[in-house]
């Protein structure tokens, strides 16, 4: 629970709880090549009000893949 817990946009997350969260999103995110996960979180950075989901980045990513090809 804690690892569902820590994926979602939370401002109250402590030094434990951040690194949780960090593992939990390479974890999501390590089957992607790194210079997509990259752009995706560049994309994040200057187009998201809050820290994006999961998801988010995953679609992101499959959007940039599948104009890519």
């Amino acid at each position: 629970m804690n690892r569902l817990r820590v994926s979602l946009p939370s401002p109250t997350l402590d030094d434990r709880d951040k690194a949780l969260r960090t593992e939990v999103f390479w974890d999501v995110l390590q089957d992607y090549p790194l210079d997509l996960v990259e752009g995706a979180v560049a994309w994040a950075i200057r187009s998201l009000a809050y820290f994006p989901k999961p998801v988010e980045l995953i679609v992101w990513i499959k959007s940039a893949y599948e104009g890519a090809g």
